[in-house]
């Protein structure tokens, strides 16, 4: 498929703030304001676009949008017009095919923003981006400031996951969410080892929880046995 001029401007102006990003003479902390933004620009365009796509997050917005009507009663079709299989996600009234808290945030995105699919994404763009962030401070924690910067860098031009959060691919909006609570819940409980009576861990792995069921306590299993990292290193 090819680029637009705009997508075109985006990607080289996304090359040049971590082309930036890799000077060392930089504070670390411009250095990731560049690679996070970084990210942000390439998601924003991934995300710019006026229709929505088949697989998942046709439906993903379908439920979002009756949510704001009754946000404890996830509905694909409010009124079902014709006899439906209540076991068929793809065409039942009552969907209970993922947890809604992926899809509580798109319902407030579009109560505020209105109903467009820009506003189905804003959410999933936002998480994605704050996920290039926590990517470095996972990183810094178990390695060093310079390995995570470069992990930050391969997390903001990671094609899977821009892709994710655009919607353009298959559990879309839902996943974006998902990685982004199992990353909160990853820095949550390492600040919970360092400070045990807190309990940051154990509140985002529910909210995780909340996005994919059991995969959301995979940042529990890393409070069980952590990681065995270097805490020194410079950028």
């Amino acid at each position: 498929m090819l680029y637009d001029p705009v997508s075109w401007v985006t990607i080289v102006g996304g090359a040049t703030l971590l082309g930036a990003a890799a000077r060392a003479r930089l504070h670390v902390s411009v250095r990731l304001a560049l690679i996070v933004f970084a990210g942000f620009l390439l998601r924003l365009d991934a995300a710019w676009q006026w229709s929505l796509h088949i697989w998942d997050e046709s439906f993903h917005a379908l439920v979002a949008s009756n949510l704001r009507d009754a946000p404890f009663m996830p509905l694909l079709y409010a009124r079902p017009a014709v006899p439906y299989d209540r076991l068929d996600w793809m065409s039942n009234h009552v969907w209970p095919h993922k947890p809604p808290g992926a899809l509580w945030l798109m319902a407030l995105s579009l109560k505020i923003f209105g109903t467009n699919e820009l506003a189905v994404r804003a959410p999933s763009v936002l998480l994605s981006t704050a996920g290039v962030a926590l990517t470095f401070f996972i990183a810094a924690s178990l390695v060093s400031t310079r390995v995570a910067l470069l992990a930050a860098g391969v997390h903001a031009v990671n094609g899977f996951l821009i892709a994710l959060a655009a919607g353009r691919r298959v559990a879309d909006h839902v996943d974006t969410a998902l990685v982004f609570f199992v990353q909160l819940g990853c820095v949550g409980t390492d600040f919970a080892r360092i400070r045990p009576e807190t309990a940051q861990a154990a509140k985002f792995n529910a909210i995780a929880a909340a996005r994919q069921w059991r995969t959301g306590a995979a940042p529990e299993c890393r409070r069980e046995r952590p990681f065995q990292g270097r805490r020194t290193g410079h950028a």
